[in-house]
């Protein structure tokens, strides 16, 4: 059985990438060592060719492993830019959450009405609140997936339809503080 996911992620291939970085800048020692320990193994120049395999095969690995690591993150970013009204999934804490109780459903809740207010100024200047908030929860039975890609993709498929849900409901566009009438009304009461 493999090692955990995270570290494969986190632990071996960051020591495979580090471990090529190490025999590439030491190559001329190993090769060295090689040709003076040549003479004492039978075969013409076999240790400096066992070293420069074992050091093509490392550093392809390497490569390897970073190509792959720039192309996961090149699809999670693509995939993120596409989400106009949320902001990325970080699965790390659901996944947690998932795993300590795997018989229980997980509930999504989406709103629209408050999209407008992104700092505390925003939220004075909207006083009183003449909001009207639209919320949808969705309750999800206790079916994901069992591999970490595939459940990576079932939560972002989950933010694709609550992204897309936020953009159908969306109220109508209109300037932050412009409803005047109503601060005025509320100011003389």
């Amino acid at each position: 059985m493999p090692p955990p996911i995270w570290v494969r992620r986190l632990v071996i291939a960051p020591a495979v990438v580090l471990l090529a970085v190490v025999l590439l800048t030491t190559l001329p020692v190993w090769l060295l060592l090689a040709l003076a320990a040549s003479p004492l193994v039978p075969g013409h120049l076999r240790v400096p060719r066992l070293v420069f395999l074992a050091v093509v095969y490392v550093v392809w690995d390497a490569a390897a492993l970073v190509v792959l690591a720039v192309l996961w993150m090149a699809d999670m970013a693509r995939r993120a830019e596409r989400l106009r009204n949320v902001l990325p999934p970080k699965p790390g804490g659901l996944f947690a959450a998932i795993d300590a109780a795997p018989d229980a459903g997980v509930i999504f809740v989406a709103h629209t009405g408050l999209d407008r207010m992104m700092t505390m100024a925003d939220i004075w200047h909207e006083l009183p609140m003449d909001k009207q908030l639209t919320m949808r929860f969705w309750s999800v039975p206790p079916e994901v997936p069992a591999g970490e890609d595939e459940r990576v993709a079932w939560l972002y498929d989950w933010w694709a339809r609550i992204d897309a849900w936020i953009e159908e409901n969306r109220p109508a566009v209109r300037p932050l503080g412009t409803d005047w009438t109503a601060r005025r009304s509320s100011a003389e009461v």
